[in-house]
């Protein structure tokens, strides 16, 4: 009698198409990990423009309260903020 060898590969493994079976899945693991891998990517950039933002808003909290404590020039230098605030914005939406 011939005894039966199971290898590895999904077409020969004589297990009913097990083989095939594990290798699909050993496949989407490693899709699943990738996708993971990019999650942590698109996270720290996430956390780096958050931080930019939270940076900025504290510079215009103190701008502004700068402004409040001279009324003679509260409109040129809000308006000098808000210009500078929107373009840092747009410089960081063409930086990213």
């Amino acid at each position: 009698m011939e005894e039966r060898v199971a290898t590895r590969d999904a077409e020969s493994c004589g297990y009913g198409g097990t083989c095939h079976e594990l290798k699909r899945v050993q496949t989407e693991v490693e899709e699943c990990r990738r996708d993971i891998s990019k999650l942590y990517t698109a996270e720290a950039q996430l956390k780096t423009r958050l931080n930019s933002i939270e940076a900025l808003i504290e510079r215009m909290d103190v701008k502004l309260d700068r402004i409040l404590n001279r009324p003679g020039s509260r409109w040129e230098t809000l308006v000098g903020a808000l210009i500078g605030a929107a373009c840092a914005y747009f410089f960081q939406g063409l930086l990213s």
